[in-house]
């Protein structure tokens, strides 16, 4: 090296940088530090199963290759051993978050453009899931007798009835706590960590609903520092198997899109703009999601 006027210490200096530059703009690092900077963003749940998609299905094939230099047609080849396997709706989940990574890669001038946007429609188109749920009123009203008709635990009987009552998921009622509620304005304010879209949930409550709940605070002992329901006594499981016990299909407890439908349904016979805020999803000032009855002060 000496000999072609090569200085071996900064030739051994400038290969140890270059190695380290490789390192910190590799697909994988970026990715990890685009995965660390929204894990307080996320849901746990959400997080973990992102990294380990990205660990799986693109880490093996590209995590060492530069950014910049990954190509669409080298991504798609990365994507389709995804494909091969069958998970058609996994490949489309990894595609939008790998254009998310490379939009961060460009904004931190690791990477020119996103080659996933020459990936549309190269992918196979995965098949809708069409999750069971009701929606029509002769439907809603055969599981509201149902209901009534239920004869075992109180608490079980609780969730049942405040399930149409609210359009949230057992999951979520199983979850509430007492600091949520104020039932004397009648609204539930669910926090945006326990949504699925991380916005915050305004429930205004029915008086039956009120009145139910009322009766779930005489059975919590909250001076002994108990913050959820009783509703937590149950599984998320027990109403299902309840509504089986009076004979109605286990989905049927699944009302979160039965009020789009009722929408549809009487914008026929009344002013638009006068039942949307009735039965939809709306905006309030703050940015929380209000399920009915409009937006809250």
């Amino acid at each position: 090296m000496l000999a072609n006027d090569i200085d071996p210490v900064a030739s051994r200096k400038a290969t140890k940088e270059a190695i380290e530059e490789l390192a910190i703009n590799s697909f994988e690092a970026v990715a990890r530090e685009w995965l660390a900077l929204n894990a307080l963003k996320w849901a746990e749940n959400t997080h973990k199963r992102t990294k380990e998609r990205m660990e799986q299905c693109l880490f093996p094939w590209i995590g060492s290759r530069p950014i910049a230099e990954i190509s669409a047609r080298e991504l798609l080849a990365a994507l389709n051993q995804t494909v091969a396997r069958g998970r058609i709706d996994t490949a489309s989940r990894i595609r939008a978050d790998t254009g998310r990574i490379f939009r961060y890669a460009i904004v931190t001038g690791r990477a020119e453009r996103d080659p996933t946007a020459d990936l549309i429609g190269a992918l196979p188109s995965p098949r809708a899931k069409h999750r069971a749920t009701l929606v029509e009123p002769l439907e809603v009203g055969e599981l509201l007798r149902a209901i009534d008709g239920y004869t075992g635990t109180f608490v079980t009987r609780a969730v049942l009835k405040l399930a149409p009552l609210v359009f949230l998921r057992p999951g979520e009622l199983s979850k509430a706590e007492w600091a949520e509620f104020d039932l004397d304005a009648g609204e539930w304010r669910i926090p945006g960590e326990r949504m699925k879209m991380n916005g915050r949930h305004i429930v205004p409550l029915a008086w039956q609903a009120v009145e139910i709940l009322r009766e779930l605070h005489l059975m919590t002992d909250v001076t002994q520092g108990a913050p959820k329901l009783a509703l937590a006594r149950v599984g998320v499981g027990a109403p299902k198997l309840a509504l089986a016990r009076v004979g109605v299909g286990a989905p049927k407890l699944a009302l979160a899109t039965y009020p789009s439908r009722l929408r549809l349904d009487v914008k026929a016979s009344f002013d638009a703009p006068a039942i949307d805020p009735c039965v939809t999803s709306v905006n309030d000032r703050r940015g929380a999601v209000c399920l009915s009855g409009g937006a809250l002060p």
